[in-house]
């Protein structure tokens, strides 16, 4: 049979992946069989953020880190490195103990119960990991203690005085999340004693303005104790030395960079890696009997400690120089891991394996709000198993809309459409054409393939996609690696409907035989390509095939074998089924939670939501603009403004503000703007539309449903909504007050009846 022939230089290509290794290449592994690193291969060791055990996840927390890293995971192994993928649960801290004292239960029953939760949760998922463990054991009390003891040897910690909480109602210090007030930075009133959700800041307790005891509400009392400090000060010059060559040779994400270089210009402090629980990692000082491990000291050292539990040989893989780290979380995660632990480990000085690779998501949000399990609101992992979708098609869904650069939205009208249009009437279509037309045609048998040139050039474009394929996904770009692998399913869907075969089946059966053969190849492909993506989707389609589900993608010459002439396939089978639009109404009415009644009125396509602008700067080139920063309680936007002529920097700083979300990006003289606030004109200047209500607080007409139209066009679309004040400057849309949380929203300086903008 002959071989196809690219018409570019390119190697000779066949249409199957065939697992291959180089004759030098050697397997190694422990005596329990955990791949352990081999001189000469690839040793690619893979980390997903560790989740706390204090909620079920949701959709967002599955495509932020184990769903994206299993996805590279499985990619690498198709690629025939050495691949180690670890994962558990975050296990200790006042995350546990909160969640302990509301559930009437001890910190070790809530750590059982949701560890088997998430576990449960990610099988169903198609999550494949080496180990999925914890951090409660034996093997993190040793490591932890033997890094922090060596990080004291080396002067790299401090004991310190410092001011904390105290509960007098409670009779106990309040750490971290025992303690919650208003953000010093946004102003966000739900802030927590050690981060605020909103902004991103990381605080101190006593740094709350107006702080309460989350157990009872009471003010509490400032006490002085003593903690231990890690010098970050101290490690300044090595870690910013090691940022700037693993971030470059790492190709970390550009969040990433950005991120951790924002930390780096603010000055590294000193930070304190203790805390007044009793539920952690014990520390090994005299004086400290009653005090902990910070979880965002000791959590990261889990990804050691899990490997430990896994194998003896565990420092293999985390005290090598033949390892390349990989590691996959939320942006609100970069900088423990780009610059406390790291920190730790070069502090430590014990020839740790530091990261190569960072990679992180932006937010998932759903249906322009929040996911909250407490209100009924999104899909949590749970409640996707209940809805008698597969899991390949969230694992499809959640990819394709992957918030990599920005955040994304969840809809459930998308998803509808992604799994009826892509998948059903794209992916499933062609191989259920081409295996139902060589099971009815040719009796079940693959045809012979006599190329013609137009085939040969057909299968160079495809060869081409195939290997910008393997590019993207070995930078880790995987929403691209699934649009193109995408793209090979619709180019060739179109082959074929170019190629009738059923037309010239009877004039010229063997024409017709090669373009049915052809696709029965690049449905093998696609078999391949997909799962990383969609690994049971893989699995059906290569057994349709008959073919092994022992997926590669490894050997020297890329394409290493094809289909030969007479091979008997297996039996077709539908691989997606359509969601009916009746299906999307009560999905979406089902997670709509306690704010499902209110949605009964007519639709608003507005995602307007309150936030805080804490940051103002000069435009760089234009006089009458402003940069802003505005934190909406979850995520940050950076706003271009000309409000700039209107007011002072000083009355503009912390305002409480109205940003519309969903408005087309744009940039104004080269500075990108990802939002709009909201003000009302008259012929005396602006005036700026406020609420006080809390940041993330959506604002709605009243009785409206919010049905959020993606990339608003403010030009062609807003003078339609008839955006006003009335006689008391509250705003209103059509005559109907806008409403915060059933609150009118209200202009900061009275403008009646004028236009908003």
């Amino acid at each position: 049979m002959r071989r196809f022939v690219t018409l570019v230089q390119r190697r000779p290509i066949n249409f199957y992946f065939k697992r291959t290794l180089m004759t030098d290449e050697k397997k190694s592994s422990d005596k329990s069989g955990v791949p352990l690193p081999v001189v000469g291969r690839r040793n690619i060791l893979i980390t997903s953020a560790l989740p706390y055990v204090n909620a079920t996840p949701h959709l967002g927390n599955l495509i932020g880190c184990v769903l994206s890293a299993d996805v590279y995971s499985r990619f690498a192994r198709l690629r025939g490195y050495n691949v180690l993928y670890v994962c558990g649960t975050d296990e200790y801290g006042t995350a546990t103990e909160t969640k302990a004292v509301l559930e009437g239960v001890t910190p070790q029953e809530i750590c059982d119960k949701y560890h088997k939760i998430h576990n449960d949760i990610y099988e169903w998922f198609d999550i494949r990991f080496d180990i999925f463990g914890r951090t409660s054991t034996p093997q993190q009390t040793e490591i932890t203690q033997d890094i922090y003891q060596r990080l004291d040897a080396n002067g790299c910690i401090d004991e310190q005085e410092m001011k904390g909480l105290f509960c007098e109602q409670c009779q106990t210090p309040l750490a971290d999340r025992f303690v919650e007030g208003e953000c010093p930075t946004c102003h966000y009133d739900q802030a927590r004693g050690d981060q605020c959700d909103a902004c991103g800041s990381l605080l101190d307790s006593v740094q709350l303005i107006n702080p309460r005891c989350k157990t009872c509400s009471s003010p509490p009392v400032e006490r002085i104790t003593n903690h231990l400090f890690l010098r970050l000060t101290h490690l300044t010059d090595q870690l910013s030395k090691w940022i700037t060559e693993s971030s470059e040779k790492g190709c970390w994400s550009t969040n990433s960079k950005a991120t951790t270089q924002s930390w780096l210009k603010m000055g590294l402090q000193d930070r304190c890696i203790t805390r007044d629980l009793k539920w952690g990692t014990p520390v090994p000082r005299k004086g400290y009997e009653d005090k902990v491990f910070y979880v965002w000291f000791d959590a990261p050292i889990g990804y050691l400690s899990i490997t430990a539990c896994l194998t003896d040989e565990w420092k293999q893989w985390w005290k090598s120089d033949n390892v390349e780290l990989y590691q996959f979380m939320g942006k609100d995660n970069v900088p423990f891991h780009t610059v406390i632990f790291p920190a730790s480990l070069i502090g430590a000085d014990d020839g740790y394996t530091l990261l190569h690779h960072l990679n992180t998501t932006e937010y998932l949000l759903y249906e322009g709000g929040k996911f909250s399990k407490t209100n009924g609101v999104g899909v949590f992992g749970d409640d996707a198993q209940n809805t008698g979708i597969p899991p390949s098609v969230w694992r499809y869904y959640l990819l394709t809309n992957r918030p990599e650069s920005s955040d994304s939205d969840f809809q459930w009208s998308d998803l509808a459409v992604k799994n009826n249009s892509e998948l059903l009437n794209n992916l499933g279509n062609l191989v259920h054409r081409t295996i139902t037309f060589v099971q009815n045609q040719f009796g079940g048998k693959i045809p012979r393939i006599t190329l013609r040139k137009s085939d040969e050039e057909f299968l160079a474009s495809i060869t081409k996609l195939t290997e910008q394929y393997i590019e993207e996904l070995e930078a880790v770009k995987i929403k691209a690696g699934i649009r193109t692998a995408m793209t090979i399913s619709k180019v060739t869907n179109q082959y074929l409907q170019d190629g009738e075969p059923w037309k010239r089946l009877k004039s010229d059966s063997e024409s017709a035989g090669t373009t049915i053969a052809v696709c029965a190849n690049i449905v093998r492909l696609l078999a391949t390509l997909l799962h990383p993506y969609m690994p049971s989707v893989s699995s059906t389609i290569a057994s349709q095939l008959n073919v092994s589900d022992d997926f590669s993608l490894t050997s020297a010459e890329l394409f290493s074998s094809e289909f030969v002439e007479g091979h008997e396939i297996g039996t077709p089978q539908v691989l997606f089924t359509k969601i009916a639009d009746e299906s999307v109404e009560e999905f979406h009415l089902a997670f709509l939670g306690k704010k499902r009644d209110a949605k009964t009125g007519p639709e608003f396509p507005l995602d307007l939501i309150v936030g805080t602008v804490f940051e103002v700067k000069d435009h760089p080139t234009a006089d009458h603009l402003w940069v802003v920063q505005v934190t909406t309680g979850g995520r940050t936007l950076q706003i271009v403004t000309s409000l700039r002529t209107c007011y002072d920097e000083e009355q503009f700083l912390n305002k409480t503000v109205i940003v519309l979300n969903n408005i087309k990006k744009s940039k104004f003289q080269g500075v990108a703007s990802q939002g709009m606030v909201l003000c009302a004109k008259d012929e005396s200047g602006f005036s700026v539309v406020t609420s006080t209500q809390s940041n993330g607080t959506r604002v709605v007409p009243e009785g409206a449903v919010v049905k959020v139209k993606k990339n608003f066009k403010y030009k062609k679309a807003w003078k339609d909504l008839n955006l006003r004040t009335n006689d008391e400057s509250q705003g209103i849309c059509g005559g109907v007050l806008l409403l915060a949380n059933g609150e009118p929203i209200f202009l900061d300086k009275p403008k009646p009846n004028s236009e908003v903008v």
